[in-house]
């Protein structure tokens, strides 16, 4: 049975380290710990802090089993007696681990100052790791500070977080604290090298580079990586496989998005960003990815080969760079933080394919003033004047509308695109959006896009308009045919939801 359950441990959890010398990087603070455990100069109350899958709640529970192991060699635990084996495996009376995210409240920290007086039963010690401490309630903090203030002999408190500048000053100033770092992209290669070689896994130096570069320093993450690989690709693993896996963009792609956004065409922007949907690529992924791609860029621009790339190959950056060279970093860092905004927009929206389009729009208006090296840039000149009927429809004027906001702004017509021209009458026009294009129409709001339609308005009718907006009733009729409608019978027959 033991076996079977065996299966189902996640990667990261049959890896976690159980002795101090398993626990990659952090050399600093494991050392301290283990002298503080040879010499029995343990303090009551640890802070552990730094980013997430750093080594924090691992490291606490060897500390956990290190101060109640019987036969350990003084620093470092044995793991086969029985106290070791039920920390292990979390059935250790006195080692209780809290997670602060699902217990915040007054009352588990009132229960917990209660069961504190009571002797260890199983153990030397009662160890409580609380993670994730800053996410504590300030009653909870304040009841939790009272016991700090007057520990027993018996029991020690291991906080570990992601946030310590949310933890009270109050509560800081009585842990010994220990600072955990991001590991290195090198750090976690090789462990994740020892865990493939331990389980037969072939896996390429560029998949390892790609695992280890997403995982951002955090071992955790790149183990859980490696885990969706394994599940969906086998015993053999190549770098397309992991991009595959993470549903990531390739970078050759976002190599070609980043030209077509310096170059300033829009066309090839668009296509790129819309093969990657066909492909199934999810529109805040690509987002992310161009951001990071961006970061990238922007780092290169910076420090050159002492760059630390997040998922570019230098060569291409290269690339971008030497045909670009009077982009600036801060340039770069506008595109980066609009592309993460992007991304964040992104996972609160339904329309989300035009949301990315105008994003990226809005990124290339960054980059816009830029000339390259060597490429000439062509920007369209005015259309010339067609030659126009005594009294053309509405929606040809409309159609003359469009292509001014066009030549003014790439963006706006972007967003005005999926508008429905309702009337253009008595000193009104009237633009319909479906409901689930909620965010063109509120971005068509903004002043600066409503003096763009304007400049536009004038240019064609001679004056400006009143432009009223308003939400088409849902129907499984498209935009077209709602026109056609209001051409017909009238706009006052067409029923619409406002």
């Amino acid at each position: 049975e033991d076996g079977e359950g065996m299966n189902y441990l996640t990667l990261y959890r049959q890896w976690r380290p159980q002795t101090f010398n398993e626990v990659v990087g952090q050399r600093n603070t494991v050392t301290g710990l283990q002298n503080a455990v040879r010499e029995g100069r343990l303090a009551h109350a640890y802070l552990f802090f730094g980013p997430r899958g750093s080594g924090k709640t691992s490291v606490a529970k060897i500390m956990a089993k290190a101060v109640n192991c019987p036969n350990g060699d003084n620093s470092e635990p044995c793991n086969a007696c029985p106290a070791c084996q039920d920390i292990n495996n979390g059935s250790f009376m006195d080692v209780l681990e809290i997670d602060a995210a699902s217990n915040r409240g007054i009352d588990e920290i009132r229960d917990l100052r209660e069961k504190v007086r009571v002797l260890p039963a199983q153990g030397k010690k009662k160890v409580y790791i609380i993670d994730e401490v800053h996410m504590l309630t300030t009653e909870a903090f304040n009841a939790l500070l009272k016991t700090l203030e007057e520990p027993p002999e018996s029991v020690i408190f291991i906080l570990a977080t992601t946030e310590a500048h949310r933890v009270p000053a109050t509560v800081l100033s009585r842990c010994q604290r220990y600072a955990f770092t991001r590991l290195s992209a090198t750090e976690v290669i090789d462990r994740l090298r020892d865990v493939a070689g331990e389980m037969n896994i072939r896996v390429s130096d560029q998949a390892f580079e790609v695992m280890a570069r997403r995982s951002n320093g955090s071992l955790r993450d790149a183990l859980s990586i490696m885990e969706q690989c394994i599940a969906f690709r086998g015993n053999d693993i190549d770098e397309s496989q992991v991009m595959d896996v993470l549903g990531l963009v390739n970078y050759e792609v976002l190599t070609a998005i980043f030209k077509g956004m310096l170059e300033q065409k829009v066309e090839e922007v668009l296509s790129h960003l819309n093969s990657l949907i066909k492909q199934g690529k999810e529109p805040i992924q690509i987002a992310r990815d161009a951001a990071l791609c961006a970061r990238d860029l922007m780092q290169y621009k910076l420090l050159g080969k002492q760059a630390d790339l997040l998922v570019m190959p230098i060569s291409n950056l290269e690339g971008l760079i030497s045909k670009y060279p009077n982009i600036t970093a801060s340039r770069l860092s506008r595109v980066t933080k609009h592309l993460l905004k992007l991304a964040d927009e992104l996972r609160f929206n339904e329309g989300q394919r035009f949301v990315l389009e105008v994003g990226f729009l809005e990124a290339m208006e960054f980059v816009a003033e830029l000339k390259p090296d060597n490429v000439p840039v062509t920007h369209d000149t005015k259309q010339p004047e067609k030659p126009r009927k005594a009294r053309p429809a509405p929606s040809r004027k409309w159609d003359d509308i469009m292509e001014r906001v066009k030549a003014n702004k790439v963006t706006t017509h972007a967003l005005l695109a999926p508008a429905v021209m309702l009337g253009l009458t008595d000193g009104v026009l009237t633009l319909g959006y479906r409901p689930e294009l909620k965010f063109h129409r509120e971005k068509m709001e903004e002043k600066v896009n409503q003096e763009i339609l304007q400049t536009a308005l004038v240019e064609v009718l001679g004056h400006p308009l009143e432009v009223k907006f308003i939400t088409l009733e849902e129907t499984t009729e498209q935009p077209p045919v709602v026109r056609k409608a209001i051409e017909i019978f009238g706009e006052d027959k067409v029923k619409i939801l406002e």
